[in-house]
């Protein structure tokens, strides 16, 4: 339906103006045309006809001007001059990443020196260092805490003796504007704690960063969604699952557990009877403990299909009487 046009070298050389997107009331079909000269392209007289008859066709005014939009090298000597190097928390709003979302105000991420110390602290003991106490401490979330020690934990398990490239990491710390500290690989009470926020404040106030964290655990707290099974990260807790499956490590997990708990409480069930003139007895309830539950499983499948059978061949012999 439409056929591309060309303008040839000698008709390129008119200037076109085009009316400014406000001041045109009636809709209108714009083409751009081809700048430099196709290598296969050739110019004749009828494309040069055709391009004529576009431009006149156009009836633009000669006082007609286009915004035009400045060039890099003028934005970046005036509005763009401070985004030139990179800086912290350079963003474009004032103090927010985003112009229109006020509200929106994040706080820095926490340093790579940080959550080395806080796993290296709940290592060395994880009952006076417990996560409550971590988050407590270093003002941040108790869900935080646990994912850092979760992947640190993850991170010893996959060192293999070589050096680490730090280098990305510490040149996104600076961008993001988290403090600079030195990273300890061991825990030593000597050297000072890296500090993330100000460690003087134990009440989180409305204005300040960690506010919202600390509101989401004391909901967290009050709806019951703490999992406090979860006490060691020194294991791996990921599973590669395959896509459209479910993993299978949580059901193990969970019938372990449940079988650890049915043990413990046997063991606590424990009945003396005691009469005068004879002999205690002691009564020790040993449920399900010497009972294989793939056995029992077994032997009722067996049955049901017994019953089966005997229904099946009693129908026959009903149907050939």
């Amino acid at each position: 339906m439409f056929t591309r046009l060309r303008i040839s070298a000698s008709s390129s050389k008119c200037t076109l103006r085009l009316p400014s997107a406000h001041g045109c009331p009636r809709r209108t079909f714009f083409q751009s045309f081809v700048a430099g000269k196709d290598e296969n392209f050739e110019a004749n007289d009828e494309d040069d006809a055709l391009g004529e008859a576009i431009l006149e066709g156009l009836n633009l005014p000669d006082d007609a001007e286009t915004p035009r939009t400045p060039s890099y090298e003028n934005w970046i000597a005036g509005a763009g001059l401070k985004y030139r190097d990179s800086a912290p928390r350079n963003w474009l709003g004032s103090g927010t990443p985003f112009p229109l979302n006020q509200s929106f105000r994040p706080p820095p991420p926490v340093s790579d020196a940080l959550r080395t110390h806080i796993y290296f602290s709940y290592m060395a003991d994880p009952e006076a260092n417990s996560v409550r106490v971590l988050a407590a401490r270093h003002h941040l979330s108790i869900k935080r805490i646990d994912a850092i020690l979760r992947l640190k934990g993850l991170e010893q398990s996959w060192k293999k003796g070589k050096p680490v490239q730090t280098g990305f990491v510490q040149g996104m710390e600076s961008i993001l504007g988290v403090p600079r500290t030195k990273v300890f690989t061991t825990l030593d009470e000597s050297k000072p704690v890296p500090v993330q926020y100000d460690t003087n404040q134990q009440v989180a106030k409305i204005d300040s960063d960690r506010y919202d964290a600390v509101e989401a655990d004391r909901e967290d707290e009050e709806a019951g969604g703490f999992d406090w099974a979860r006490q060691r990260y020194q294991r791996m807790f990921w599973e590669t699952v395959p896509e459209g499956k479910d993993p299978i490590m949580p059901g193990i997990l969970e019938a372990a557990t449940k079988s650890a708990t049915a043990t413990s409480e046997n063991r606590t069930k424990t009945t003396i009877v005691e009469r005068p003139g004879r002999p205690a007895i002691k009564f020790i309830d040993v449920g399900n403990m010497f009972l294989d539950i793939k056995e029992q499983e077994r032997r009722v499948k067996e049955s049901e299909r017994r019953a089966k059978v005997r229904s099946r061949r009693k129908e026959r012999q009903w149907m050939a009487n």
